[in-house]
């Protein structure tokens, strides 16, 4: 939770067993992200690079909100060769189309990388780990 107009006045927490979280703020204007892993950082209603801010004060119900985070897509599979044997240390290779952005922290403006074709290797059957971008 970061207020909007002093974004150096910033809580977080760690959400109950319910998902349910509660901050105490004063009156005004907030922006709320959540992040867990298995799940994308999001912001409270976001849809591409927009969100909702949340205004408090009298009279305004900000004690049911819904922040929803989705999960990760994972891509995963198996190369072998011709006869079906497994291939160690191939390098596989994943194209997108959106820009890959990362931010140091929430207080930081974020690094983008254009659309590009990102090389990647696996790590483990859950993981897959960036090596170099073309």
């Amino acid at each position: 939770m970061t207020e909007t107009k002093n974004p150096q006045n910033t809580q977080s927490m760690v959400t109950a067993e319910d998902g349910r979280f509660q901050f105490q703020v004063g009156a005004g204007k907030y922006s709320l992200q959540g992040l867990k892993r298995g799940f994308l950082t999001f912001a409270y209603e976001q849809h591409e690079n927009f969100w909702t801010g949340i205004v408090t004060g009298a009279g305004l119900d900000t004690e049911n909100l819904i922040l929803r985070l989705p999960p990760t897509a994972m891509i995963g599979g198996k190369v072998t060769d011709e006869i079906g044997e497994p291939v160690r240390g191939a390098t596989i290779t994943i194209f997108s189309g959106e820009p890959l952005c990362w931010c140091k922290s929430r207080r930081d403006q974020c690094q983008c990388l254009p659309p590009t074709t990102r090389v990647l290797t696996k790590q483990t059957p859950w993981e897959l780990e960036r090596i170099s971008y073309p």
